[in-house]
């Protein structure tokens, strides 16, 4: 059975060779005319991992930018301006909450 799964954001196509080291069956990730990433596999593993690798290909920018607005980092980023929203971040506390697990084991 061929497990597949799209998205909806375009980018550059993934290079899945590079992901065969953590993969547990051959894979494919095809981008349609609308670059929107088809992935074929065999397990549901490597679906989420690959989904993951396409996500961070057309999201890597925005996943930042949110990791460091959480955190209380953004001036780090943006500079200045961005050191009431740190401050407010900060005070909320989200960076001491216990991190979340990954899904079952």
């Amino acid at each position: 059975d061929v497990v597949s799964a799209a998205t909806s954001t375009p980018g550059v196509p993934a290079e899945v060779a590079r992901c065969e080291p953590a993969l547990q069956h051959p894979a494919e990730i095809l981008r349609d005319q609308y670059g929107v990433p088809h992935i074929y596999t065999k397990c549901s593993a490597d679906l989420f991992f690959l989904q993951g690798v396409t996500h961070a290909e057309d999201r890597l920018f925005q996943m930042e930018l949110t990791r460091r607005l959480y955190s209380g980092s953004l001036a780090e980023f943006a500079g200045e301006k961005a050191l009431s929203i740190d401050k407010f971040a900060k005070t909320l506390g989200w960076e001491r909450l216990p991190p979340q697990s990954s899904g079952p084991p």
